[in-house]
């Protein structure tokens, strides 16, 4: 098995590197920070999957840069995923911001993800990909001693707030 050293960031960490962020980039960011989905199921979400009034989202389908629209990654991947307060902010304002009523990010959501790689470094912040974002927030919801699909409440903050590194897939 291959293994590589990750990076995490701690809340405060993941708030500054939204705000360094291109305005239009910050949604399709949080929600990878507050909502652990994968970059392909950013991609391929519709705003017919995303309840703010309930506060779910609910992840119906992947994105293949070559075959398109796919199933789920496994088994698992169709599922709820609960909207924190923070989240749902970024949400409501790129809804009222967009003019597409189907993707929530579609495909424009790749050009967000070569920006931030290119972006943020030179503010002392850490480059990051989406799938360390995903990574992360499964970190903060063990640390808050729950498991991401069981978690409802508000974001909150765990009691180290350091930034650290974690070694896996």
């Amino acid at each position: 098995m291959r293994s590589r050293t990750r990076t995490v960031v701690a809340p405060a960490e993941a708030a500054a590197l939204l705000d360094a962020l291109e305005p239009a980039d910050r949604p399709l960011w949080a929600t990878a920070f507050y909502g652990a989905l994968r970059r392909g199921e950013l991609i391929g979400l519709r705003w017919d999957d995303v309840d703010l009034a309930s506060g779910v989202i609910r992840v119906r389908r992947g994105w293949d840069d070559v075959e398109g629209e796919i199933a789920p990654k496994s088994g698992q991947g169709k599922r709820k995923v609960p909207v924190p307060a923070i989240l749902r902010d970024y949400l409501l304002t790129h809804k009222l911001d967009t003019t597409d009523a189907g993707a929530v990010f579609g495909r424009a959501a790749g050009s967000g993800v070569e920006r931030r790689r290119r972006g943020t470094g030179g503010a002392g912040l850490p480059r990051l990909t989406l799938h360390e974002a995903r990574h992360t927030y499964a970190s903060y919801m063990i640390a808050r001693a729950s498991t991401p699909r069981r978690s409802r409440r508000s974001w909150a903050t765990p009691t180290s707030a350091s930034r650290s590194t974690c070694t896996g897939t």
